[in-house]
């Protein structure tokens, strides 16, 4: 066992590492992504999408069981080289069994050559590398998860881009994205420090305890997260499942904040909750600042989002703006969904998360084809956001249930929001009197909505000053004066 847990970490400074593991993520992504979906074109960006859609539904495989492994590590007398062992044993079944079985599988399902190879491809490559990072992020390091992630990116971007210059196409993606995973491995294993160890039987009947439920939740999850881009290609084209995506990376930046602190919260929990002290002010901190990026980009992509896709991604992805307002608008909901569902993990309970899961995967089903037969793609994603905001309502109900939570909306998400309406207003009638005589002028009301948001948020929450004060100095004694 280490010497410090995920409980005795300073999670803001985690967080706050994180945070910029995100943003050089996002960016990276972003690059790489505006270059091949220029030269690629809707149609074969949309087509490999489709193809990551179905694999990362297969990876829930490794995912759910590192959950798993990532859960019970996080309970002061678990053995963790244990744990990493049965990653390793999940990897070996993925790669000898379920990969063929897609390879065959798909070849009967899909008349598209490309589908059925880089299914396997991406399910082989990508599942060691999943299965180590949710693992780490069980760790006082958990930050270096994100990180992981970063370097996996910035290798995927450029392998993409000279491959696709090169002119392999489609094909260059698939060669760029592999390339990304390989390469971040021995990272993984360096960041996580722990020699593997062949589980015993009472670990492994531990870990699956966990992960029978965590497993098919994962199948549920990750179904319905990209269940849109699915159903955009069955029931209208590649062409529109291209639009979903950009959506998707145009509002990423809205989960740097909450996907850092999403990465450890769970473990956390579960780390102090088995040391029987308290955890509730982490979880009041995740919902009053997971958000604080999300809410701007939702207000500015309401107001923005068509001319910021044309402009970034070219005039090929018009249309894509109302994409881009309504993921934003899913991915605020998000940022206060998450914190009470690492609750319910955490506190041993992912049977009810997979129940969650299960009605909201099917609700969105049957809203997403009643939508869109009713007024065409757009309802997609308004189904989308009503599914969201509808199991943020059953998460809720249920983390209170097991424990005593006193809050669910907190005073600084309350001033985020007014100050996102603020920033929006502004935006909007700035563009309303100037119009667009520059294309880079949608980066110039950008900034200038971002300064207004800053503001009003600096001024107008106390809390967040002295939190954002505390990180700093918790980062100047732990990592420059050492």
């Amino acid at each position: 066992m280490p010497n410090r847990e995920v409980g005795d970490t300073e999670f803001g400074v985690q967080v706050g590492i994180g945070f910029l593991g995100n943003v050089t993520v996002a960016l990276a992504g972003l690059l790489g992504s505006i270059v091949v979906a220029r030269i690629i074109g809707p149609t074969g960006y949309g087509v490999f999408y489709i193809s990551v859609a179905i694999s990362n539904l297969l990876e829930n495989l490794i995912s759910g069981w590192a959950n798993a492994c990532r859960k019970r590590m996080t309970e002061t007398q678990f053995d963790e080289s244990e744990a990493l062992g049965s990653v390793f044993l999940t990897f070996l079944v993925i790669l000898f069994v379920v990969t063929p079985l897609s390879f065959l599988t798909l070849g009967f399902v899909t008349e598209n050559p490309f589908i059925p190879v880089v299914v396997p491809v991406l399910l082989g490559t990508k599942s060691i590398y999943r299965g180590l990072q949710i693992f780490l992020s069980g760790r006082e390091n958990f930050s270096m998860s994100i990180w992981s992630n970063a370097v996996k990116t910035i290798t995927q971007a450029v392998g993409k881009v000279v491959l696709v210059v090169l002119g392999f196409g489609v094909w260059g993606i698939l060669g760029g994205t592999v390339m990304g995973f390989v390469v971040v491995i021995p990272a993984l294993l360096y960041w996580i420090k722990i020699r593997p160890k062949i589980p015993s039987v009472d670990s492994l009947k531990s870990i699956a305890s966990f992960a029978k439920w965590s497993i098919p939740e994962g199948f549920v999850g990750s179904a319905l997260s990209r269940m849109d881009i699915i159903l955009l290609g069955w029931l209208a084209s590649a062409g529109l499942s291209s639009q979903y995506q950009i959506g998707m990376q145009i509002t990423l930046p809205a989960m740097f904040v909450f996907g850092a602190i999403q990465s450890g919260l769970m473990g956390r929990i579960s780390n102090l909750e088995s040391r029987d002290e308290e955890w509730e002010s982490d979880v009041w901190n995740s919902l009053a600042y997971g958000g604080i990026l999300a809410v701007p980009i939702f207000f500015g992509g309401a107001v923005l989002g068509e001319e910021i896709a044309v402009t970034i991604f070219s005039s090929q992805y018009e249309g894509a703006g109302v994409f881009v307002a309504g993921l934003a608008l899913y991915r605020v909901i998000t940022t206060q969904t998450g914190p009470f569902g690492a609750i319910i993990a955490a506190l041993d309970r992912p049977d009810i998360s997979f129940r969650i899961s299960l009605v909201a995967f099917a609700l969105n089903i049957s809203l997403g084809i009643g939508l869109y037969f009713s007024i065409g793609a757009v309802g997609i994603v308004i189904a989308t956001v009503l599914v969201q905001f509808v199991k943020y309502l059953l998460v809720i109900y249920a983390a209170n249930l097991l424990a005593d939570i006193d809050f669910i909306v907190t005073s600084p998400f309350v001033k985020q929001v007014a100050s996102g309406a603020v920033m929006g207003a502004v935006v909007w009638i700035a563009k309303a009197t100037m119009g667009f005589p520059h294309w880079w002028s949608v980066f110039v009301y950008t900034g200038i909505g971002a300064l207004i948001y800053g503001v009003c948020i600096v001024l107008a929450i106390p809390h967040f000053r002295a939190t954002a004060y505390g990180i700093y100095r918790d980062f100047q004694r732990n990592y420059v004066s050492e």
